[in-house]
């Protein structure tokens, strides 16, 4: 069972709290969110409320089938002085190309796992250092999808701009916790390279070693949320290894949702035809029965050429042909001259 996690503190005012739920966490489990403290003092966290037995959650997980109605609870923390009144709502997650788990804005409607969620009442009002335990319903439908599904649930706050126009928009702060529903059926854990380039840049000197890099982009395809790990190969002509990178942490990925990064592999000689080979294996979740996932593998190759070498070559392969004419002309001229 996990444990909860501390809440984390977010302030009242910043602008990058516009439109984001806490998700500032690429490894499961989420982390309950906090706002930070500011002069005025106001201060929220969200988090699952206890389970049914009393033991403490970090996120709200179930496995159920379609067509299953349950009641849980999320908790709402005022940590501030002042009473404070919060939107309470459910809207769907997704995965970021740079693996980040966010949610839609508030202006999105949601179709998937966040619009199966929903409150009494759209709003909550908490006295001072005070937690609320917020009850709210779940209702699959019959068409669920098998499969994992992920929303947010989250307690919000509209700040208006200043009166002296040095903030001319309205800021929406949210914070909240994430919720996960993996719906029974066929499931298919699907991790796969998509895309896979080398780029050796100009090597000048035929014995200097380079830096290659090779950019990645790893796509989940099956139905369940996965995370995965890698490592890439820099390879010499007939297969010889130069360079091995470090274990690459691939983070979860939702459900037809893709990961790019770029890393750089020192050691790489400038052996003529180089190639970057990635090998992949996912990672499943922690807290559900885990699934195989099938070892992949991609290769691509570039072109890792010591030019002055290249260049020398080229000049006495195009100096041979005139030498041969310069002296089949010269022994003409001795001829002539006997």
């Amino acid at each position: 069972m996990t444990e909860l996690a501390r809440p984390r503190i977010r302030s009242g005012r910043a602008m990058v709290a516009v439109g984001l739920l806490l998700a500032l966490s690429n490894v499961w489990p989420a982390i309950p969110a906090a706002a930070a403290p500011t002069q005025d003092t106001i201060q929220w966290a969200v988090g699952p409320a206890p389970s049914a037995s009393g033991e403490a959650r970090s996120t709200i997980d179930y496995t159920l089938p379609p067509e299953t109605e349950i009641t849980d609870r999320v908790a709402i923390s005022n940590l501030g002085n002042e009473e404070l009144t919060l939107a309470v709502y459910a809207t769907d997650a997704f995965t970021t190309p740079e693996g980040s788990f966010t949610l839609l804005t508030a202006d999105q409607r949601p179709v998937d796992l966040g619009s199966w969620i929903s409150f009494e009442s759209p709003t909550v009002t908490i006295a001072p250092r005070t937690t609320v335990q917020m009850p709210f319903r779940m209702v699959l439908p019959k068409d669920a999808t098998p499969g994992d599904h992920a929303a947010g649930i989250v307690a919000s706050r509209q700040v208006p701009g200043s009166a002296d126009g040095t903030t001319r928009l309205a800021v929406d702060q949210r914070v909240g916790t994430r919720v996960y529903v993996r719906v029974n059926g066929t499931l298919n854990p699907t991790l796969s390279i998509t895309k896979l380039t080398v780029d050796y840049g100009a090597a000048m000197y035929p014995f200097h070693n380079r830096d290659a890099t090779v950019t990645y982009t790893v796509h989940n395809g099956g139905n369940i949320r996965l995370a995965g790990t890698g490592t890439i190969s820099l390879l010499a002509p007939f297969g010889a290894r130069m360079a091995k990178s470090q274990p690459l942490p691939i983070p979860p990925l939702l459900p037809n949702e893709s990961f790019t990064a770029t890393v750089t592999i020192g050691g790489a000689f400038p052996a003529g035809r180089v190639s970057a080979r990635m090998d992949l294996d996912g990672v499943n979740p922690p807290g559900v029965v885990p699934l195989a996932t099938p070892h992949q593998r991609q290769s691509a190759s570039t072109w890792a050429m010591p030019w002055l070498l290249a260049a020398v070559v080229v000049v006495i392969l195009l100096a041979w042909p005139g030498r041969r004419i310069l002296r089949a002309g010269y022994s003409r001229i001795l001829r002539r001259n006997r």
